[in-house]
């Protein structure tokens, strides 16, 4: 399961990039990288990791929603997004997080922000760790 959860967070920081160069396209640097982070961190139910996020999240609730609201067109990411979800609860499971915070409110909350994908087979190593590749080859440098 470790490994699995680290799957998780190599998905998380792929699209966390993915957004990142999007958002570089329309906002200066320092904000391209704040929103990047906080749509990631909203769309993986994670807090903001400094009182700096959180001013941000605080002050730009409406762009980060309409950021997160821009994603529901694109399928690659939510499937990404719904694979990371469910696998990230599974972990949490298997660590013995019952709650309903780590199994159950993530994926309702993508679910009502319209990005769920829903069906589709229970998340395994075999199909799981093809998808991580995919997001692994993102963040390695450039040669």
């Amino acid at each position: 399961m470790k490994r699995m959860g680290w799957g998780v967070d190599v998905i998380k920081a792929g699209i966390a990039l993915q957004l990142l160069r999007r958002y570089k396209l329309e906002y200066a640097e320092d904000t391209s990288a704040k929103l990047a982070s906080a749509v990631t961190n909203e769309l993986f139910s994670d807090p903001p990791s400094t009182s700096e996020a959180a001013e941000f999240l605080e002050e730009n609730a409406e762009l980060i929603h309409q950021a997160i609201d821009a994603l529901q067109d694109d399928r690659e990411t939510r499937e990404a997004l719904t694979q990371a979800l469910r696998v990230k609860a599974m972990v949490a499971f298997a660590g013995g997080k019952h709650g309903r915070e780590h199994l159950i409110e993530p994926i309702e909350k993508i679910r009502e922000l319209g990005l769920l994908i829903p069906g589709g087979d229970e998340p395994s190593a075999e199909t799981f760790f093809p998808l991580v590749q995919q997001y692994y080859c993102l963040l390695k440098p450039s040669a």
